[in-house]
């Protein structure tokens, strides 16, 4: 056996079995947990129907597909569905193995430190009662977020046996590792790149250390610029807030419920950082390195915590979603502390194994809580009342492209509606910085669904090209398409949880179609045509009868990169935008067909040669380079 695992497999065995033993129901549940599991599985569900694609068609009226997301996750799901069968349990088994290394890595990295494995293991048994765990997998299914934890403390690991051991293999690992988690979830990316930056700087601040750190953050991030670089300049059109800030009560367990429970908490734990900190200052331990760093990391990460960004968090990284990450950094510390105590140790660890005891029957009820009353597990979920839906004879809607929207104004359709029918264009789902035109977009939904001018919902109905949509029985103003001729009522569903109506706008426009004049509010009659869509990046309309003020419409939001080509000559023509932010091509005389497609551009290509170069950088690179004086 090899030595390292026969020194350690008892350790790891114990810190598995109390993982499973807290999270065995939602790994073997078979179920969406989480508010958000859809949304995020729903990727997956059009990674399948398309691996490669560059656009979503059938989420926002069109957006870019994974540009803005970390997208490994999705693809690893996609990947391992296709072995098991099943997209929740392999979600779900993601989750657990994130973190369960998430409590290999601190455990490692205590060993390497102290050399004590008892304390080793204690630091990884305590990060296991932080109450926060279960809130962001089970009750809000922040997946991508969740997979990307262990990352973070084997980063830590990798880089801290690198500068020690000035062994190459370690300075790969460790690069591997940052790549990996900058590209399953960002935030996860830009803590480890605070937190290699601090580890040197800690160090002292001189053109030594800052080549370390554009070595060791360098090679990492061009490893990753296939997605990062476009990521970075597409995402001009995101926005920025200030996020939910949680109190520093809840760190201690004093939770607010926010779609689950404990969305801020931390519990025993931070009641042993204060004990730590106490510690370090009577002890005086900022003459260690690592112990100065880590508390450093703890200070910074507490400022984004509690909102120090103010205003200027990304849409939809809220600073909340630090607790994680900030929980495993107090973990690391609590243990670093309790090494340096010389006297009483055996007393000392007697009282904290029965806090740990006592922290992980607390979390065990925070989970289970979690679980049972804030998961897919209950009655009335998103997953049961598309599910009841889609089965109804009446239900329109089937999972195939039709040239025309399905109008949804609720998350309960928007993103459930798209893990199930991944072709079915609609029109709602989690806003955030993968949207385009997200104000025309806001405006719309507005329009539709909370205003009584019945003009005002037709026009947005005709450029969205919306076909049926659904209104929750309580929205006001419904009865403006119940007493209108252009619209049928198809029936009134009363699934669990969600009542809602289903209309049809019976003078419905469609997405792709040839109009015989446009201006910038209004387009002209629809002449007939013939569309063919069978991949999202690539579309063909065909017509007959062609004039020379005709106009192909393409009602998804415009982006640069759409390009289109007239069928008989090959002639490129230009795609403007029009009308609410969606794309109009004007062919040229005696035209016959359009031919659309999404073009990779030179962004794209250049990101991948930085990929390359990266990779290449890694294979050359000599640890001397990072010698130390």
């Amino acid at each position: 056996m090899n030595k390292f695992f026969k020194e350690n497999w008892i350790y790891f065995l114990i810190l598995f079995g109390f993982t499973f033993f807290l999270f065995y129901k939602p790994l073997f549940s078979n179920l969406p947990l989480g508010l958000d599991s859809l949304g995020h599985l729903s990727k997956v569900s059009y990674i399948l129907e398309y691996p490669f694609a560059n656009w979503d068609m059938s989420w926002y009226s069109g957006t870019l597909f994974l540009k803005l997301y970390s997208p490994l996750f999705y693809y690893f799901v996609a990947f391992f569905s296709l072995i098991f069968s099943n997209i929740f349990f392999v979600s779900n088994l993601i989750c657990f193995l994130s973190l369960l290394f998430a409590v290999f890595g601190i455990y490692l990295l205590l060993d390497y430190l102290t050399k004590n494995k008892k304390i080793a293991l204690f630091s990884g048994l305590i990060f296991l009662t932080v109450l926060s765990i279960s809130y962001y997998w089970i009750a809000t299914g922040n997946l991508p977020y969740f997979s990307a934890l262990w990352a973070l403390p084997f980063s830590l690991y990798f880089l801290e046996l690198f500068i020690k051991e000035r062994k190459k293999k370690f300075f790969v690992l460790y690069c591997l590792t940052f790549f990996i988690g900058i590209l399953t979830h960002i935030l996860i990316g830009f803590l480890i790149g605070v937190l290699m930056i601090l580890r040197f700087l800690v160090t002292g601040i001189n053109l030594k250390n800052i080549k370390k750190i554009l070595i060791c953050g360098g090679i990492p991030v061009l490893l990753a610029s296939f997605w990062f670089i476009p990521f970075i300049f597409y995402s001009n059109s995101s926005e920025t807030s200030s996020g939910y800030v949680p109190s520093i009560q809840f760190l201690f367990g004093f939770d607010e419920c926010c779609w689950g429970l404990q969305a801020g908490g931390i519990g025993i734990l931070s009641f042993l950082f204060v004990f730590s900190l106490v510690i370090f200052f009577f002890k005086k331990l900022w003459k260690k390195q690592f112990l100065l760093f880590i508390l450093l990391s703890i200070f910074v990460f507490a400022f984004l915590l509690f909102g120090g960004l103010s205003n200027h968090y990304p849409f939809g990284m809220d600073p909340v979603r630090i607790i994680l990450p900030f929980s495993i950094l107090l973990a690391i510390f609590l243990g670093l502390i309790v090494n340096e105590i010389k006297k009483s140790k055996k007393i000392l660890l007697f009282l904290l194994l029965i806090i740990l005891f006592f922290g992980i029957l607390w979390n065990f009820t925070i989970i289970n809580k979690n679980f049972n009353e804030y998961s897919y597990c209950r009655e009335g979920s998103r997953y049961e009342i598309i599910q009841e839906i889609i089965l109804d004879s009446d239900f329109p809607i089937e999972n195939a492209f039709s040239n025309y929207r399905f109008g949804t104004s609720r998350y309960v359709f928007g993103e459930t509606i798209n893990y199930f029918m991944p072709n079915v264009q609609h029109t709602f789902g989690y806003q955030d910085v993968g949207m385009l035109n997200i104000d025309i977009h806001r405006d719309f939904i507005k329009t539709i669904w909370e205003s009584e001018e019945i003009n005002k919902s037709i026009y947005y109905l005709d450029w969205f090209g919306i076909k049926y949509f659904e209104a929750n029985e309580d929205v006001d103003f419904i009865e403006k398409f119940e007493n209108d001729n252009r619209f049928k009522l198809i029936k009134q569903f009363n699934p669990k949880g969600y009542s809602f109506v289903l209309f049809e706008y019976l003078d419905a426009k469609p997405i792709i179609s040839l109009v015989d004049n446009l201006n910038e509010d209004a387009f002209g009659e629809i002449k007939k045509s013939n569309v063919q869509r069978v991949h999202p990046d690539k579309l063909k309309i065909t017509y007959d009868n062609f004039d020379g003020d005709d106009v192909v419409l393409f009602k998804e939001f415009y982006h640069k990169n759409w390009r289109a080509k007239d069928l008989s000559s090959g002639e490129v023509l230009n795609i403007k935008e029009v009308g609410p932010g969606v794309m109009a091509i004007y062919p040229k005389e005696n035209s016959n067909g359009v031919l659309i497609y999404y073009k990779t551009n030179f962004l794209d290509y250049f990101s991948i040669f930085l990929s390359i170069f990266g990779f290449f950088l890694l294979i050359i690179f000599n640890s001397n380079y990072l010698k130390s004086d």
